[in-house]
C-alpha cells in the first residue's frame, strides 16, 4: 500500500490552524482526493483520559500530572500519525504536530524532578521529528490579528509569543520544508505547495514502477542539546 502524503500544521495557540486544516481538507476532497484529518490529539486524550478535570489549567497545577498527560498526548500523536499514513488515502493532514506538543512541555514542565522520565520523553518526540522525519511538509502558522479562543487553550492565549517563539526554534532544525503561510491567501498559498507534492509523488512512483517493470523487480519497500539550555 502506497503511503500517504503527510502534512503538518504547528504554530501557537488561537492562530487559525484548525480552520486552515479544515478548509484545505474539504478543498481537496473536493477535488476528488482521499484526506483523513488527524484533529487536535491533546484534546481527545484530554475528554478520554482525564474528564476529571475541568481544563488544562486545572491538570497544570501539579507538573507531575501534568508531564503525564503531555507525554501521553505525544504518543497518541505519533500513534495516530503513523496509522493514518498508511489508512490507503492520499492526504494525511495533521491539526498540529509533535514539536507542538514538545512547546507546551517545555513551559510548563521546565522544573521536572523526574529527569529519566522527562529524558526519555524528548528522546521519543526528537527520534520521531528529527530522525524518523515523518513529516513530507510541515507549515508554521504565525500569530497574526485576533486570537482564536477555542475553549480548550483559553489559557495558552496569553502565552502565545512565547509559543511562537519556541516553535519557530524548534522548525528550523527540520530538514523538511517549513512555510511561513500569510493570512489572507494563505488557504491558497499552502494548497498550490501541497499539490505540488501529491503530484511530484505520484510523477516518482510512475517512473519507479516503469523501471522496476523492466527489469523484474519489486520494491522494497537532533537532538541538539545546546537547544535546552535556555531551559536549564
Amino acid at each position: 500500500m502506497d503511503r500517504a502524503v503527510l502534512v503538518a500544521f504547528c504554530g501557537a495557540a488561537g492562530v487559525g490552524k484548525t480552520t486552515l486544516v479544515n478548509s484545505l481538507s474539504e478543498r481537496f476532497q473536493d477535488e476528488g482526493l482521499r484526506v483523513r484529518v488527524i484533529p487536535e490529539v491533546a484534546r481527545r486524550v484530554f475528554h478520554t483520559y482525564f474528564g476529571w478535570y475541568k481544563s488544562l489549567a486545572e491538570i497544570r497545577e501539579s507538573e507531575n500530572m501534568y508531564f503525564f498527560f503531555q507525554n501521553k498526548v505525544a504518543h497518541e500523536q505519533i500513534c495516530q500519525e503513523k496509522i493514518m499514513v498508511k489508512s490507503g488515502v492520499d492526504l494525511v493532514l495533521s491539526d498540529r504536530s509533535v514539536l507542538d506538543n514538545l512547546v507546551y512541555t517545555l513551559i510548563w514542565c521546565r522544573k521536572k524532578t523526574e529527569l529519566t522520565f522527562f529524558e526519555h520523553y524528548l528522546e521519543t518526540v526528537f527520534e520521531w521529528a528529527y530522525v524518523r522525519r515523518p513529516y513530507d511538509l510541515m507549515f508554521y502558522v504565525p500569530p497574526f490579528g485576533e486570537k482564536v479562543d477555542d475553549g480548550f487553550r483559553t489559557q495558552d492565549l496569553e502565552d502565545q509569543v512565547t509559543q511562537d517563539q519556541l516553535i519557530q526554534m524548534l522548525c528550523s532544525g527540520l530538514s523538511v520544508p517549513v512555510i511561513s503561510t500569510e493570512p489572507g491567501e494563505r488557504v491558497d498559498e499552502v494548497y498550490t505547495v501541497i499539490q505540488e507534492m501529491i503530484k511530484e509523488r505520484k510523477t516518482t512512483r510512475i517512473e519507479k514502477g516503469g523501471i522496476e517493470n523492466e527489469k523484474g523487480l519489486i520494491a522494497n519497500g537532533l537532538q541538539d542539546s545546546a537547544m535546552f539550555h535556555c531551559f536549564g
